[in-house]
C-alpha cells in the first residue's frame, strides 16, 4: 500500500498541547505512516517525544551542489 509521510517543521517550537496531541499520534500511528520531526538538535525536542523517535542527522548541502543539481535537472 501507499505510505503517508508527515513532516513537522520546527518540532522544537511545539506548544505543550501540540506535543501531547503528537505524542498520542506517535504512540498509536495509523498503518504505513512515517513522522519526520525537524529540529536544529535532538536535544531541542521534548524527551517524551524524542524517546519514541529514531534520530537521523541530515547535512545541509553546499550551495554549489544545489546549483549543479538545478542546472542538470532543470536546465537553470
Amino acid at each position: 500500500g501507499r505510505w503517508r509521510i508527515i513532516i513537522v517543521e520546527d518540532a522544537d517550537r511545539m506548544t505543550e498541547r501540540t506535543t501531547n496531541v503528537l505524542l498520542k499520534a506517535i504512540e498509536e500511528p495509523p498503518p504505513h505512516t512515517v513522522w519526520i520531526l525537524c529540529a536544529p538538535s535532538p536535544a531541542d525536542v521534548l524527551i517524551t517525544i524524542r524517546s519514541r523517535c529514531r534520530n537521523v542527522t541530515l547535512r545541509i548541502p553546499d550551495n554549489a551542489d544545489v546549483a549543479e543539481l538545478l542546472v542538470r535537472r532543470d536546465g537553470l
